[in-house]
C-alpha cells in the first residue's frame, strides 16, 4: 500500500529512520504483516524527471514476494506524479538483481571505472 504521514504508524519496529526522512522519500509504499511493515520502498533520490527506488524488506519477511510488490506499486505511484521510476542494484546483490529480474526490468548501463 502506498502510506501517508497519517499511516506511519506501521513504520516503527523496521523502518523508524523513515519517520524521520518522511518528507523527503515520497512515494512510499510498505508491505505489512499484522499491521507492521515489514517491506518498504521509498525514493532516496529524485529529479523533476525520475526517482529512484530504495527496497528493504525485514529479514524476518524475507523470500515472500513483499519486495517485488511494494517496488511495483511504488513505481506505478512515481509514474502517476509524472516522473520515470529507476532502479539500480549492484552484481553482487542477488536478491535484489531477483526483483529486478522478476519486474521484467531491462538492464540500461552499469558502472565502468579504470584505476
Amino acid at each position: 500500500m502506498v502510506i501517508s504521514a497519517e499511516d506511519r504508524s506501521s513504520l516503527p519496529q523496521h523502518f523508524d529512520w523513515a519517520i524521520e526522512e518522511w518528507d523527503d522519500i515520497q512515494p512510499v509504499t510498505v508491505a505489512l504483516e499484522d499491521g507492521v511493515a515489514v517491506s518498504i520502498c521509498h525514493t532516496p533520490a529524485a529529479t523533476a524527471l525520475a526517482a529512484e527506488a530504495g527496497v528493504f524488506t525485514a529479514e524476518l519477511a524475507r523470500g515472500r514476494g513483499y519486495a517485488v510488490d511494494v517496488v511495483a506499486l511504488w513505481a506505478r505511484a512515481v509514474r502517476e506524479g509524472g516522473r520515470l521510476p529507476m532502479y539500480g542494484t549492484t552484481w553482487e546483490n542477488s536478491a535484489s538483481r531477483n526483483v529486478a529480474r522478476k519486474l521484467g526490468l531491462v538492464m540500461y548501463g552499469e558502472d565502468f571505472s579504470l584505476s
